[in-house]
């Protein structure tokens, strides 16, 4: 009888942890159709469309699936005064980053943008804490307005591909101290780099024989430290505008 008594409980032991650790994994490995909790959804026909963030976590990977469907969009100002966050990766299928998305993500130092993307709207990262462009898709073609104003970026080194710069698209950002324009550039628009006491050093590829200015010569307006050197290579592709 008292081999009996001794058994008896070890097994009953053996069985309640052999439940812990299955619920456990089951918690860690969520189901792709399970809710998330850290996302707010919108659904545009079978997508999801990341409309809010409640998470913590200063690294975010954003899942590829949310609740069943195809993560497809980062809706407007989705991600906006998140100061958790210092680092986000954008899956593959993601093709617009709306406006304010990112925006006043003051410790976002580090992007990761998805080969998908076609378009990231205005002042989506606006006021964050990224210091050098993210690797660039090739089919975005147009940095929309503000995108990057007032951010902690220390240079832009825009991608072949590029055409269209909008207004203040770098403009207010301290720190940046080296622009180098891609061959493909076609339009600036104004205040598009102004105001930038950092700046020193503007690149134009010579084979860049015309840009048009928009902006009624203020692209580049307010950088009193542009090197002679800068402002010449500006004058040749028909830069008007002050200094």
């Amino acid at each position: 009888m008292s081999k009996f008594f001794i058994k008896k409980p070890l097994w009953a032991i053996f069985f309640i942890l052999l439940i812990i650790i299955t619920v456990g994994c089951r918690g860690r490995n969520r189901d792709k159709n399970e809710p998330d909790p850290n996302y707010l959804l919108t659904f545009d026909w079978e997508e999801a469309v990341i409309v809010g963030y409640f998470g913590d976590e200063e690294e975010v990977i954003i899942p590829n699936m949310i609740n069943g469907l195809p993560t497809r969009q980062i809706g407007t100002a989705g991600f906006m005064d998140n100061t958790f966050i210092t680092s986000v990766v954008i899956p593959e299928g993601v093709f617009l980053i709306d406006s304010n998305a990112f925006a006043q993500c003051s410790n976002l130092t580090s992007v990761t943008l998805p080969s998908t993307l076609t378009h990231i709207g205005n002042s989506a990262f606006y006021l964050t804490g990224l210091t050098s462009l993210p690797d660039w898709p090739p089919e975005l073609t147009e940095i929309l307005p503000g995108v990057f104003s007032y951010s902690k970026l220390r240079s832009a080194y825009i991608a072949e591909g590029v055409t269209v710069i909008g207004a203040l698209a770098f403009g207010n950002c301290p720190d940046l101290e080296i622009v180098s324009l891609p061959s493909t550039i076609i339009s600036i628009d104004a205040l598009a780099f102004a105001r930038n006491p950092s700046l020193t050093t503007v690149i134009i590829p010579e084979s860049v024989e015309h840009i048009e200015f928009s902006g009624n010569g203020s692209e580049f307006s307010n950088n009193p430290n542009l090197s002679p050197e800068s402002r010449e290579a500006l004058r040749r592709v028909g830069y008007t505008g002050n200094f």
